[in-house]
């Protein structure tokens, strides 16, 4: 099953997402396919496809780091494109807060998970934590393409919301035509 680390933003920040999300989609720009609002989450780490017998053994040791990591507070940040140097292909929204904390419990999960075959990725280095929102499933024209950065970034005004980030969630990634679904494998509760 093809799996991933992540933490899931509060009801009321998914709320806020989804008006986002519902903005582009008015758009109607060809190719923009939108994240289903139950589907936005933050990665810490995706480990690709795994059997079911790695899933205990990913559960255990995201209980043993859970143990030893306080809940911490996040907040919905400012819009954003990857790749940020040409038209967009992934609208996000990036988060604030405690990221401290955030970059902490990352880090963690990678080193933690590389004695049972997951390698460290190093992406602390490049982790540019953020909820994707909306991605093109095609090349689109380039047109289209910054007329969407654009509508994303202007339309985009970060709400004085935040959330407590006290669980971490193991997913299983369903893909679809329509975009994938999202299932929650397990999940680990913060100290705190």
């Amino acid at each position: 099953m093809r799996t991933f680390i992540a933490i899931k933003p509060s009801l009321e920040a998914i709320t806020i997402l989804s008006g986002q999300i519902e903005k582009l989609r008015r758009a109607e720009i060809p190719g923009l396919r939108m994240v289903r609002p139950e589907g936005v989450h933050l990665t810490l780490k995706f480990l690709g496809e795994i059997s079911q017998e790695k899933i205990l053994s990913i559960q255990r040791i995201l209980e043993q780091l859970a143990e030893k990591t306080p809940a911490f507070s996040l907040q919905l940040s400012q819009a954003g494109v990857f790749p940020s140097t040409n038209p967009a292909l992934v609208l996000w929204i990036g988060v604030a807060g405690d990221l401290t904390a955030l970059q902490g419990l990352q880090m963690s999960i990678d080193s933690f998970l590389d004695p049972i075959g997951f390698a460290s990725t190093n992406s602390h280095k490049t982790f540019q934590p953020h909820l994707t929102v909306a991605r093109f499933n095609q090349r689109p024209k380039k047109m289209d393409r910054h007329r969407c950065a654009d509508l994303h970034l202007s339309s985009w005004d970060p709400p004085d919301i935040s959330f407590t980030v006290d669980l971490i969630s193991l997913m299983r990634s369903h893909l679809q035509i329509g975009g994938a679904r999202y299932q929650t494998v397990a999940e680990v509760s913060l100290n705190g």
